[in-house]
């Protein structure tokens, strides 16, 4: 009887998730900060993440994949390794697990709000979005740019 009651656990523990997906539940942040010098505010930003839908988890159940998309100003703006950017005031970057834009105070204000035009739906809807291209389209493009 006791082995009975482990599968069962197991099996109710493995529909759990998926029925998560089904009723659009997920773990989604939205965060923000700033960090002051002196002061004096040297860099905000802001940030999105999304925990994919368990039909696209390909690691098996103990790896839970998400998306991750920040965006912030900084007035300590790094160049790349060569010491140059493509765009001088701007700068976008994809780590392990995220994405992130930075530019400088310096840049546009039209650029900026593009760099901060997050999606907001990709993280509300039932299923969330898949891709950082869809959470924060110009960033992408940004990077799709200078890759070329």
């Amino acid at each position: 009887m006791g082995a009975v009651g482990i599968v069962k656990g197991a099996v109710y523990r493995a529909k759990l998730p998926r029925l998560a997906d089904v009723i659009g539940l997920r773990n989604t942040a939205v965060r923000g900060g700033f960090s002051v010098e002196r002061g004096v505010v040297t860099a905000k930003w802001f940030g999105e993440q999304v925990t994919l839908p368990v039909g696209e988890w390909s690691a098996g159940i103990n790896y839970i994949p998400y998306l991750s998309v920040l965006s912030g100003e900084s007035s300590k703006f790094k160049s790349d390794a060569k010491g140059h950017l493509l765009h001088p005031e701007r700068s976008v970057e994809r780590a392990n697990n995220y994405l992130l834009v930075s530019y400088t105070p310096a840049e546009e204000t039209s650029e900026k709000s593009k760099l901060m035009d997050f999606q907001f739906e990709c993280i509300t809807r039932v299923r969330p979005c898949q891709s950082e291209d869809a959470i924060l389209p110009e960033a992408w493009r940004m990077m799709q740019e200078e890759k070329r």
